[in-house]
């Protein structure tokens, strides 16, 4: 029994690195660092509304997939099958080679060319980069043990040598930037992680391995996998409060003009000297590197479904990285800015699925559904309007709603609109099976 115990502890921890891992990739770097940097001594109020969609979200997301039955799809199954598909191949494309998987390996590339070869092509690095990624990916027992047992403590060690240094030297004082709109900025920075929509995807990851090692009661593995998810979003709370601290601790030193991976260069050099930018960069590379392994995963084990098998997931694998690739040498700003929009419109639908998932109950109700994801799909509406006449109406700098507003204006169209649909449409239950027979297929 003791032995039994101590083996589920241990997959347990390895399961939350990998998870941690998975999660902590290039925008976890990068982002939170640039946001501490411009609230300066308003940093504690940017670090809440940061929190509330790289970590809160990302807590509540793996748990109501779990509880929806394990995958991305399951998450949207009220929606019908067509639908539900659509919405999970939308996430994974996110998160995938659209947007996400490209970031990492541009990010690496300006980590590396920054602190030591300003001369080197983008795609002598896209080519290791993938190369890499691609070799844990066709190796599926390698996808979760690597990053748990190797990867993931290397990088932690990095963080707690960057972060406490700067506890214990800062780089400056923290002063006034004349910051606005901190907690709306901030809520809106949160999304660039995309971490909310990864933790749709990576639940199945780690629920399949605790499968192959040995882990076969369903229940069993819904609790270590919730578990995991917990440790994973405490780790990341430290990490993101260590990282804004420091963005904070420059925010008197006139670095304004810097953009993001710059701005880490330059707060590590501050820090720790060359030996740090050794260490950042080796550190940044890991935490890329974790990401785009987890990502192409998830990835190609989606299309794999999707296709009921036809073009298996080592397929997916191969033209998800070369995709990745081409988008890749766009470079972070770029990427950024592309994404920026396009997250703005996808975030509250995946924030109305989540809740919905999470209280099921009364709300498990194809009706209710069907009447909040249409409320929410309010900003991407919006988005397209955007698209077509060149700004758009709500939202954006010129839009009609302002302030912290922007964020949330969808939420009372999405009440209003399930309460209309619950009326209208017959009171059914949503779903043409149980939860807990979607647990067995799934678990």
């Amino acid at each position: 029994m003791k032995e039994k115990r101590h083996y589920n502890r241990r997959w347990l921890l390895v399961a939350s690195f990998a998870l941690f891992a998975m999660f902590f990739g290039a925008g976890n770097l990068i982002f939170p660092t640039s946001l501490g940097k411009n609230m300066g001594d308003q940093v504690m109020q940017a670090f809440v509304a940061f929190f509330i969609p790289a970590v809160g979200l990302v807590l509540l997301g793996a748990i109501a997939t779990i509880r929806a039955g394990g995958t991305i799809e399951c998450i949207a199954r009220h929606l019908g099958p067509v639908l539900s598909a659509a919405f999970g191949a939308i996430i994974l494309i996110c998160i995938g080679p659209g947007l996400a998987i490209p970031r990492t390996a541009a990010t690496s590339h300006e980590m590396l060319s920054g602190a030591f070869f300003p001369q080197l092509s983008p795609w002598v690095t896209t080519v290791v980069f993938f190369a890499i990624t691609l070799f844990f990916v066709i190796k599926p027992s390698r996808v979760v043990s690597g990053l748990g047992m190797v990867l993931t403590p290397a990088l932690v060690t990095i963080l707690v040598i960057l972060i406490g240094k700067s506890i214990l030297q800062p780089l400056g004082p923290l002063v006034p930037t004349g910051a606005v709109n901190v907690f709306s900025g901030s809520f809106l920075e949160g999304y660039q992680t995309m971490d909310a929509l990864a933790s749709m995807a990576f639940a199945i990851v780690i629920i399949k391995d605790f499968k192959r090692r040995g882990v076969k009661e369903p229940a069993l593995i819904v609790r270590y996998t919730s578990l995991s998810s917990i440790f994973a979003a405490l780790g990341l709370v430290a990490v993101y409060g260590g990282l804004m601290y420091i963005g904070a601790t420059m925010s008197s030193l006139g670095v304004k003009e810097l953009g993001r991976v710059d701005l880490l260069l330059f707060a590590v050099d501050g820090l720790l000297g060359t030996a740090g930018k050794v260490l950042i960069a080796l550190g940044t590379f890991l935490a890329c590197l974790t990401t785009s392994i987890g990502l192409t995963s998830t990835f190609s084990d989606f299309m794999e479904r999707l296709t009921k098998g036809k073009v298996s997931a080592i397929v997916w694998s191969i033209a998800c990285v070369v995709f990745s690739a081409i988008i890749s040498v766009l470079g972070v700003d770029r990427i950024v800015a592309i994404s920026a929009p396009i997250l703005v419109a996808i975030y509250p639908i995946a924030m109305a699925l989540i809740v919905l998932n999470l209280i099921q109950g009364p709300l498990d109700r194809r009706s209710i559904h069907i009447g909040a994801v249409l409320g929410a799909s309010l900003p991407a509406v919006d988005f397209l309007i955007g698209l077509i006449i060149g700004t758009p109406i709500l939202g954006g700098k010129n839009g009609m709603i302002t302030g912290i507003w922007q964020n949330f204006y969808w939420i009372i169209p999405s009440i209003i609109l399930a309460i209309v649909c619950y009326v209208v449409m017959p009171k059914e239950r949503a779903g043409e099976r149980t939860l807990a027979m979607q647990r067995q297929d799934i678990l």
